[in-house]
């Protein structure tokens, strides 16, 4: 899920990138996320549960992080992220509040901003129409993972000004 930052902290220039990481659970992405930071990088990881909250924060912090145990829809954006990578299960959750949290998340977007997100393989593609709609206009790379189980399928968004001009409407 990493893959687009190490390939941007590759050939970046110098200035400090945002990151914002929503539902990292048990940090599966973040162990990968904070080797790849530089001084003056900032990440807001956003976790809801109390307990994965508790573990992500005590074993991943550093120079640069800022945990929050909130929901996500309630976390005040400042300013735009460069990267946004999620672990939301939006299966497990009804489709009204799926699109508010992909509307959060393309709130705390700018044009070029990646958001990089998985979905488990056997779970129905899209349950939101918002969701698909995204997808359909944002949509760069799409891999697969057969050795996660359940086998996961990652999606790598580039949000463009089509999207965004769509979401303030």
């Amino acid at each position: 899920m990493v893959k687009p930052l190490k390939d941007w902290v590759r050939t970046a220039d110098s200035r400090p990138i945002r990151v914002l990481e929503a539902g990292p659970g048990t940090g599966a992405t973040t162990k990968f996320l904070r080797p790849l930071l530089r001084p003056g990088d900032h990440v807001d990881i956003v976790e809801l549960n109390t307990d994965l909250h508790n573990y992500v924060s005590e074993r991943y912090a550093g120079p640069g992080m800022h945990f929050h145990n909130m929901n996500l829809l309630d976390f005040e954006i400042t300013e735009p992220y460069d990267f946004i990578f999620s672990g939301v299960g939006y299966e497990a959750i009804p489709t009204d509040v799926t699109k508010l949290l992909w509307q959060k998340k393309l709130d705390a977007s700018r044009i070029g901003t990646v958001i990089t997100y998985f979905k488990y393989i056997n779970i129905v593609n899209f349950r939101s129409d918002f969701e698909r709609q995204i997808v359909n206009d944002c949509c760069d790379k799409i891999s697969y993972e057969f050795r996660n189980i359940p086998p996961a399928r990652f999606f790598r968004l580039i949000v463009n000004e089509k999207v965004l001009e769509e979401i303030t409407a």
